[in-house]
């Protein structure tokens, strides 16, 4: 079954760094969403109060963010035709509404973005409509393919030791193209001789990844445990006190005003911010107890939180 998901945003305007930070860890958190499920073909739409006409910072860190998780604004197609999505006062007028593509829905799914200019309409944003055609020969779900890679910190002596064998055995195998090592012509054009060494670097690379693949450990995707670094200090009691109020709100009848849903909405706001802050510095947080582990001498909680981490697992080589 396919998956397309639908993020809308509101960003913050420019105006100051306060704001600006404000902006980028929206990105951040976008971001986020965006890494965490690879599997879905994903559409940003909404204000992000950015006009990518503008010189100014914003625009270009929206830029930075779509070209960082693969993604397009609609204006850069070619079927893009609005001239304007916002107007102050009918005196000035910008574009801040965007839609935003995941890479095959931006290149082969692509129809059209328009704008509707309706005198009825009493808003100063202008609706903004998208047409896709989610054809599924362009659009298929596929499982997210792991690459092994040699891990060298994980290589002990004795494999170090086949390592160097097998390449110096490799490059036993080679022939030495002396008649292009031999010629000290600077300007030489002799195609022969451009060939031998084109031939002899691939040959010292087939020498080394031989050798690598036969000797040395490789690197295997782990499934994620769900463990957060960080979860008892900085999201359990938050957790907590978002579940109680949110029972309290039931047992109110769920009421859409007062003072228990504007407590109800706030600490469920605080416990998913602190969620996805806890995710964005996660490695800061394993860190800082390293730190304090070492510091205060405490060996048993360092091997506790050695045992934490998410490391890669390694697969034993010959």
């Amino acid at each position: 079954m396919e998956i397309v998901d639908c993020v809308c945003v509101y960003m913050p305007f420019e105006d100051g760094a306060e704001i600006t930070e404000d902006f980028i860890d929206q990105l951040r958190c976008i971001e986020l969403l965006v890494n965490d499920n690879p599997d879905c073909h994903i559409v940003l739409c909404g204000d992000f109060n950015v006009d990518f006409t503008r010189n100014w910072s914003h625009p270009a860190l929206q830029s930075s963010f779509c070209d960082n998780v693969s993604m397009s604004p609609a204006h850069r197609h070619t079927e893009y035709s609005v001239d304007f999505t916002y107007n102050f006062d009918m005196s000035r007028y910008s574009t801040l509404d965007h839609f935003i593509l995941s890479g095959i829905l931006f290149d082969n799914c692509f129809q059209t973005v328009s704008v509707l200019h309706d005198a009825d309409n009493m808003s100063d944003h202008e609706p903004v409509l998208l047409d896709l055609c989610l054809d599924l020969q362009y659009v298929s779900l596929t499982d997210k393919v792991h690459s092994p890679r040699p891990s060298w910190q994980k290589a002990n002596a004795v494999q170090l030791s086949n390592y160097c064998g097998a390449v110096s055995e490799n490059l036993s195998q080679l022939d030495l193209p002396t008649d292009a090592i031999a010629c000290h012509n600077s300007g030489c054009c002799d195609a022969s001789h451009y060939a031998a060494l084109r031939w002899y670097v691939a040959g010292i690379t087939w020498a080394c990844d031989g050798a690598c693949k036969n000797t040395i450990p490789v690197t295997r995707c782990k499934q994620r445990s769900g463990r957060i670094a960080g979860w008892s200090e900085h999201v359990k009691p938050l957790k907590e006190k978002s579940m109680f109020w949110h029972k309290l709100w039931l047992s109110c009848g769920r009421p859409r005003s007062g003072a228990v849903a504007d407590c109800m909405r706030r600490t469920r706001a605080a416990y998913h911010y602190a969620i996805r802050n806890v995710r964005r510095k996660e490695e800061e947080i394993q860190r800082e107890r390293f730190a304090q582990c070492m510091l205060n001498n405490d060996n048993r909680n360092f091997w506790a939180e050695v045992k934490k981490i998410e490391v890669t697992e390694v697969v034993g080589a010959g």
